[in-house]
């Protein structure tokens, strides 16, 4: 439990300092290289991260990630975007696949220095299906909520009910801008 608890934040701290460099690539790398799906707000979006030839069918259901990347840098460098910190509050096991969920929030800086905007995720990761020089886990499947969308609730019991998951193991709360170096 504790290596995987440990290995689950080393991925956040490299999924912090990655998205806070805007490196779009390298945050791609992070995902699973098929299918992924994003729910957000009201939303529910599937979404290709691989080449036509890797899965024609795939995408066929399902919009090309480069592109949405590109939108989601874009949309963020509009507002001034500067840089977010994670906290990871609980992991846990999804009862379906057996893959990591954690429980995080993340807050958003503009260039100012001011917090404009808090997001609570949940991630589903799973072992890589391509190595990754950095972290030992993907991204298969997300869950994003802010301040106008109360989301499955605030704490793990609420997000449990609403994913249908097991009980998460509770680790301690590193805290906005602690998981890495220069997070904060």
């Amino acid at each position: 439990a504790m290596a995987r608890s440990a290995a689950v934040r080393s991925f956040f701290v490299h999924l912090e300092t990655v998205f806070s460099a805007k490196d779009r690539a390298g945050w791609l790398t992070l995902f699973r290289p098929a299918e992924l799906d994003f729910h957000m707000k009201d939303r529910h979006v599937n979404v290709h991260n691989g080449s036509f030839f890797e899965s024609a069918w795939a995408m066929l259901s399902a919009g090309p990630a480069v592109p949405m990347s590109y939108k989601i840098f874009r949309d963020l460098e509009e507002v001034g975007y500067d840089r977010s910190t994670m906290a990871v509050h609980a992991i846990g096991e999804h009862k379906a696949s057996g893959d990591v969920l954690s429980h995080c929030s993340a807050l958003r800086y503009n260039r100012a220095g001011e917090m404009y905007e808090s997001i609570g995720l949940v991630y589903r990761l799973g072992s890589r299906t391509v190595p990754h020089a950095e972290v030992e886990f993907e991204i298969r499947e997300m869950w994003v909520w802010d301040g106008d969308d109360a989301g499955p609730g605030p704490t793990p019991e609420d997000v449990e009910q609403a994913l249908g998951v097991s009980a998460f193991e509770p680790i301690e709360d590193a805290g906005h801008g602690e998981l890495g170096e220069g997070g904060g």
